[in-house]
Order: structure tokens, then C-alpha cells, then sequence
């Protein structure tokens, strides 16, 4: 295979001022995934309990500090990934655990865990193939610079000539424009 040799999974950190110092020291970061509880109309499963949670006790508002901590994060990498020129072609994936309840019997947690690993390492072998893919694509792609022909004619009076740009154009899906 030729997949990467070492795949390293840091979690637990909020800030991306982390991604950022990765890539600075020369740390090649290939995606960031996003571990959700999503439900089937689309819509995070902590945003209806949010309002729920800062009812109650202060057990709780740690939970709802750690969701706006999350979002936050997950802006503030939008923003820091389109002004670096190191995270640009960072990809963002997302997962969801096998269920939302972690098992507490040991036998239970052990095939949670195992099912929700093999569910990452299937992500990142995907990740693996459409990274070729897209390399290939690069490869393959010629990109031919064409001034952008205007209706005004040049100094002498003369039209533009628009053969070679209507040529280059005829070859171009009329769907793609």
C-alpha cells in the first residue's frame, strides 16, 4: 500500500493556534474530523438541550461552556484555514460514533471502541484514495492562460482577434460556464 506510514490522532484540544504551530514546524496535517452526534433531521443533537442545560444546576453549564467552546473552535478554524497557506488543502471530515451512549460493561466498551476506531481508520483510508485522486486531477489538469477578450479594439483601429479564444472555448461543456 501506499498510504501513509503513521497516522497520529490528537484530540482533546480547543484551540487552532495547535494546527497552526503543527504546520509551522513542518507537521504535514492532512484533515481535521469533526466527531458529531448528529440525528436524521440534520441538526445537532445538543442544540435543542442547550437552552434545556443552562436551566439547571451547575453541573451542567460545564457542558453547555464546552458546546459554545466547540463552535467556537470550529469557526475560528473556517477563518484560520482560509488565511493560511499551510492548512488550505486541510480536509474537514466528520464522524459519527457508533451510538451516542458509551457502553460501561468493559466486554461492551471494548467492541464500542474497536467499532468507532474501524469507522476512523475507513475515513482515513478513504481520505488516502481521494487524496490520489486529486493528485492525479492536478497532475492531468493544463491550465492555459487567455487574456479575456474585450469588444474594444487596439490602437491601430483593428477588431481583436477572438479565433484561438473561441476555439479554446468551443472545447468547454456549455453546463461548466
Amino acid at each position: 500500500e501506499d498510504g501513509p506510514d503513521i497516522y497520529a490522532v490528537v484530540h482533546g484540544f480547543s484551540s487552532t493556534a495547535v494546527l497552526l504551530q503543527c504546520a509551522e514546524i513542518g507537521v504535514q496535517i492532512s484533515c481535521v474530523v469533526r466527531v458529531t452526534n448528529k440525528d436524521d433531521s440534520g441538526k445537532e443533537a445538543g442544540e435543542e438541550e442547550e437552552k434545556e442545560l443552562q436551566a439547571e444546576n451547575n453541573e451542567k453549564e460545564g457542558l453547555v461552556e464546552l458546546a459554545k467552546g466547540l463552535k467556537a473552535f470550529w469557526s475560528e478554524l473556517d477563518r484560520v484555514q482560509a488565511n493560511s497557506q499551510s492548512l488550505q488543502d486541510v480536509a474537514l471530515l466528520q464522524i459519527k460514533p457508533p451510538s451516542d451512549i458509551i457502553p460501561e460493561a468493559t466486554e461492551e466498551r471494548t467492541d464500542y471502541s474497536q467499532q468507532f476506531f474501524n469507522n476512523v481508520a475507513d475515513l482515513f483510508y478513504e481520505l488516502v484514495e481521494k487524496r490520489k485522486q486529486y493528485q492525479l486531477y492536478l497532475d492531468c489538469l493544463q491550465v492555459i492562460p487567455v487574456s479575456r477578450p474585450t469588444e474594444n479594439t487596439d490602437q491601430a483601429g483593428d477588431t481583436v482577434d477572438l479565433r484561438l479564444y473561441n476555439w479554446l472555448m468551443d472545447g468547454i461543456p456549455s453546463e461548466s460556464g
